[in-house]
């Protein structure tokens, strides 16, 4: 054999053997994941260590069949997952590349688990395996993040997952669109309640390779946030960023100072599908709604801002060229003229 087949020889099996390596620690990942996930739900349906986070599930309105569909969890302030993790065989190297695991400072470098004191939330791909969590305090927790998220492994990357999109997935091709919400817990009220084709981000943006996600299901997206200030900025911004990915967009309108979850766990699915879902709108009438809130109509200056953050969103919507319509609108709405608004917006 020459040296050329040699080496091509050579070449392939260290192909193969890295395949192989790859594969057996996918394996060993993906097992973890369900290891760690069936504990930590054991612990909120089966322990006193549990028994404050699954009242206040329950408190929320969420049943105990769909904390047993979302497998939902609590994580232990002990060091209960590391000592299992060993008695299991585990080795403590991988849990730290896989996220499971950190070293802890007061413990002298030791490693302990990620997470402490949490409702778990397991986060799956588009396969259906649990590849990540994602953990909520509970109120009172003074803790500065609310959610905590799995730090990106060899088999997770936040900004390429959509929560409870492997179950979303033949809803939303069947009803032609999905719904987008900012949190978990809508996505899980809502789904409880028997809306099927809804989805949320992984935290506060949403990524290209997010949206490339969703438009490989359909075109049509109902973005659905908080209706306070926060939650419809965000909402903007999202519905900015899939605009320019081209996809058709509605985005509804909240009631302030409510979210999704309660306005569901309150008014129930069919008002809010009649109410929230049907009634969503452009992303123009949207950005007029998200303006009028934070506008005094009372003070001119109040007035010219209002039509100049309306006006700045046009270049995003595809207005169709149609700006004048949308000039004669404001200036009818505001009562002035549209020379003002044309004057204010140049100068």
């Amino acid at each position: 054999m020459s040296l050329k087949g040699e080496k091509l020889m050579s070449r392939s099996a260290q192909s193969m053997r890295k395949k192989f390596q790859t594969s057996d620690k996918r394996k060993v990942y993906m097992d973890l994941y369900h290891f760690v996930a069936t504990f930590y739900h054991h612990l909120l349906c089966n322990t006193a260590e549990g028994e404050q986070a699954i009242k206040y599930l329950l408190s929320r309105g969420f049943t105990k069949e769909t904390i047993e569909k979302f497998q939902i969890g609590w994580s232990h302030e002990s060091d209960v997952l590391r000592k299992l993790l060993l008695a299991h065989g585990y080795e403590l190297d991988d849990h730290q590349e896989f996220g499971i695991l950190q070293p802890d400072r007061r413990r002298n470098g030791m490693r302990t688990g990620f997470f402490h004191n949490r409702i778990m939330l397991p986060i799956r791909n588009l396969h259906g395996e649990i590849v990540a969590f994602s953990g909520r305090t509970l109120p009172g927790n003074t803790h500065p993040a609310k959610y905590l998220n799995t730090p990106d492994t060899p088999f997770f990357e936040k900004g390429k997952i959509l929560y409870n999109l492997d179950s979303a997935v033949s809803s939303i091709k069947r009803k032609g669109f999905a719904v987008l919400f900012e949190g978990y817990f809508d996505t899980i009220t809502a789904t409880q309640n028997g809306l099927d084709n809804v989805i949320s981000v992984m935290g506060t943006s949403l990524t290209e390779r997010q949206i490339d996600e969703i438009h490989e299901w359909t075109d049509r997206v109902v973005i659905c946030y908080d209706g306070d200030a926060a939650g419809m900025e965000s909402a903007k911004r999202i519905g900015e960023a899939v605009l320019e990915q081209g996809l058709d967009i509605r985005l509804s309108i909240m009631p302030e100072c409510i979210d999704p979850h309660d306005y569901i766990t309150k008014y129930g699915i069919d008002r809010f599908k009649r109410k929230i879902i049907a009634k969503s709108s452009t992303y123009i009438e949207f950005c007029k709604e998200h303006a009028k809130r934070k506008t005094d109509f009372s003070k001119e200056t109040d007035k010219l801002k209002y039509a100049y953050e309306v006006l700045s969103g046009l270049h995003k919507a595809d207005f169709l060229g149609d700006t004048s319509r949308l000039y004669n609108e404001l200036a009818k709405e505001l009562g002035i003229s549209t020379e003002v608004i044309h004057g204010s917006i140049n100068r």
